[in-house]
């Protein structure tokens, strides 16, 4: 019972923190991250500002092939293009291949599909 109201006033305080700060939450659904995030975890998403997402960073970003966007995906490169915009590359911390042919279509993810960037998370 104990731990269900400190469940219930964590999820509160993760409300109002995101109403105050334009952050939000989302919660890791399977085990392609571990070991660093385990399903259950609790991501902080920001969205992004330009020229926000580098190289490491944890991403929410929607695709043409997946209705859901798709969460908690590691950045592993990056290209600017001559006209300014971000070509990424994703993958998970658990699969040899990048996201390049079974996530998005093209060889890119372009930056305009990233709705959030990973500043922290609750174990």
């Amino acid at each position: 019972m104990e731990s269900g109201l400190v469940a219930t006033l964590l999820l509160l305080a993760l409300l109002l923190l995101g109403k105050a700060t334009g952050t939000t939450a989302s919660v890791v659904v399977s085990g392609s991250m571990e070991p660093g995030m385990r399903r259950g975890d609790v991501l902080i998403i920001r969205a992004p500002r330009k020229d926000d997402i580098r190289a490491g960073d944890i991403v929410l970003f929607s695709t043409e092939l997946h209705a859901v966007p798709i969460v908690h995906r590691r950045v592993i490169e990056l290209h600017e293009r001559h006209d300014g915009a971000r070509q990424i590359l994703t993958k998970d911390d658990k699969n040899p291949v990048t996201d390049r042919s079974f996530l998005y279509t093209g060889q890119w993810l372009h930056d305009d599909r990233i709705l959030g960037r990973a500043i922290g998370y609750l174990p």
